[in-house]
């Protein structure tokens, strides 16, 4: 047996400067992200040189047909995805001297026992196993490797399940995430980002969701001797919430399989390329290379198996279309409504059980919705903030109502409009002053409000964050230090469900420090906060939204493990969804104060209480 390359921050104590980093692509199947990921390195003042791997990539006419197919159906928002993005001449000759600090092989060869970090989909090197991902109706998980350890995982949420371009997309985008923090890793010699597994399954349903986990630490293996070798001990490494390679990619196959015969569907002529393959092997994904292939027709069988995947996605997802333009037509739409509860014993983040009745749900004109809840209980009265959402205007607003002694809400009252998108109205007392920060994420900064005249009149006080768009702002004091966390939206392409990004300052008036390691957390299943932070006896709990079936489709529950300016980590413990009875896609918000609970749940009609 042979160990891998050594990794460097075992024997450097830092490489805080420049970088001389060198990525590795295949030679025609250089993506959009990979230019991304080269300007933003350079942009930090690092030193980048493309490599071309002579390891050409065929695609099927069939898999580039359904992209263009959804371009014309996609709304205008969605960027056209190309299977080939020529890079920049002037990046492909742009050479440094000496050896690179850090090599990113982000081509689709087999992975071995060299000293370069490879990104894998759902454990293989091929972008085809994302590909295939997303044709089965769930997002790859993404993992950064290299030294004998994953380095990075990331879960990646798919705001549109029915689209192969803004699957992909997102994917990309956290591929992009994953790279510039073992940048930034490396530079301040922190120890990885690992992963301990959890659950594959992706519909949100499954009580084993309770073992979802994002906790901090390094996880390492030997690497055995040879490619496939390497490739097997990687794939062990993630297969336990992958799932075997002979389950997860019924359509890799036949994209594989079609790569020699993509000329003649294309009507081109010409010898058929020698080239690495992807197959299943034993249970496991295995590489081989330059071994003889069956006869042309198993050949085209193979290209044919893809195209016929690809055309039922693309009709599927044109009848879903049609399907959900009926429904909107015939029913009633869906819409967040919230609902409060009197706590007469604990509440449902100590039982982790949401009780079918006994909740009082605000009132639906069907004009508006309302959504995140927050609490507080001022000189011995309680009120109810949240986002309202008006259809008119489609741009949220923040309101408040009061619930009286009795239980009542009384009416609701708009309290806070800038003419930009607001919602996740975090409200909280400090001193002898009320304050409340709400998401702006429209204006791309985060801005601290001040009662003048609670609950009323709000004046803004200062920016929290400035250029930057962030989501669901929640604010804990730590060890002497606030911390804001916050799902992050500036990556080009991601979604802002899956990325959490902390910012820490030693006071609510101090400037507020990125974490080196931002997103800290890349999990549609536990990144995007659902409400405030608190303790549970010496444990610091957090909430965050599942958003693996959808969006807010339940919260999760999370204790912290380490929150720190050099790392953070998270375990979540259970997962809180409405009961079934209730008919409700989601609840994405919970809050306690004053006596009450509130909640926010998603329904065509206000469940049975």
């Amino acid at each position: 047996m042979v160990r891998s390359a050594l990794d460097p921050l075992q024997s450097t104590p830092s490489l805080n400067r420049e970088m001389r980093i060198q990525i590795v692509l295949d030679v025609d199947a250089s993506f959009a992200w990979h230019s991304q990921l080269t300007s933003k390195l350079l942009s930090a003042g690092h030193q980048v040189v493309i490599s071309l791997a002579s390891r050409p990539t065929h695609w099927p006419v069939s898999l580039k047909l359904l992209l263009d197919l959804e371009r014309c159906l996609a709304s205008r928002r969605v960027r056209r995805l190309s299977l080939h993005a020529p890079l920049p001449s002037w990046i492909l000759h742009t050479p440094f001297d000496g050896q690179p600090d850090l090599v990113f092989d982000l081509s689709s060869g087999p992975v071995d026992d060299s000293a370069a970090i490879r990104l894998l989909f759902d454990g293989l090197t091929a972008p085809a196993a994302a590909v295939s991902a997303i044709l089965d109706g769930r997002s790859p998980r993404l993992d950064l490797v290299g030294y004998g350890k994953v380095l990075g995982s990331a879960f990646p949420a798919n705001e549109e399940p029915g689209s192969l371009t803004a699957g992909l997309a997102a994917s990309f985008a956290r591929c992009v995430d994953l790279c510039l923090r073992e940048v930034a890793r490396r530079r301040s010699a922190l120890p990885p980002c690992s992963w301990h597994g959890r659950p594959q399954a992706r519909d949100g349903t499954s009580q084993a969701d309770a073992a979802v986990s994002s906790r901090s630490g390094s996880v390492s293996v030997e690497i055995g001797e040879g490619r496939a070798d390497a490739g097997n001990r990687y794939e062990e490494l993630v297969r336990s919430t992958v799932g075997d390679a002979s389950t997860r990619h019924s359509a890799l196959d036949s994209i594989c399989s079609s790569r020699s015969a993509v000329s003649s569907l294309a009507g081109e002529e010409g010898a058929k390329p020698e080239m690495p393959e992807v197959v299943p092997a034993g249970g496991t994904a295995a590489f081989r290379s330059g071994q003889s292939r069956s006869p042309v027709s198993e050949e085209q069988e193979g290209a044919s198996s893809f195209s016929s995947a690809a055309f039922r996605f693309g009709v599927a997802n044109l009848a879903e279309k049609v399907q959900r333009r009926i429904t909107r037509m015939l029913t009633a739409p869906e819409s967040w409504r919230i609902g409060y509860r009197r706590l007469g014993g604990p509440s449902i983040l100590e039982t982790a059980s949401v009780p079918e009745t006994g909740y009082t749900w605000l009132p639906d004109d069907g004009r508006r919705f309302l959504a995140d809840p927050f609490l507080i209980e001022h000189r011995g009265r309680t009120w109810l903030f949240c986002e309202e959402f008006p259809y008119a205007t489609q741009t949220g607003i923040i309101s408040v109502c009061e619930i009286g002694a009795d239980g009542l809400a009384g009416p609701m009252r708009p309290v806070l409009e800038t003419g930009t998108h607001l919602s996740y109205p975090y409200i909280f007392a400090q001193g002898d002053e009320i304050w409340m920060i709400p998401e702006s994420s429209a204006a791309r900064d985060v801005v601290l409000y001040r009662a003048t005249d609670f609950p009323f009149c709000w004046q803004a006080e200062r920016k929290l964050l400035d250029g930057i768009a962030v989501a669901d702002a929640t604010p804990i004091m730590h060890e002497e230090r606030l911390w804001l966390f916050a799902s992050l939206i500036d990556q080009p392409g991601g979604s802002s469900w899956d990325a959490l990004g902390l910012f820490h300052a030693p006071n609510l008036f101090g400037d507020f420090t990125a974490h080196p390691l931002n997103p800290v957390l890349i999990d549609a299943a536990s990144a995007r906060p659902a409400g405030r932070m608190y303790r549970q006896g010496s444990n610091l709990m957090r909430l965050s939204q599942d958003c693996r079936a959808r969006y807010g489709a339940a919260t999760t529950v999370a204790v912290i493990d380490r929150l720190d300016p050099e790392g953070y980590a998270q375990t979540v413990t259970h997962r809180i969804a409405p009961p079934p009875i209730w008919k409700a896609a989601g609840l994405h918000t919970i809050d306690v104060g004053g006596g009450f609970e509130a909640i926010d749940v998603i329904s065509r009609r206000p469940p049975v209480s």
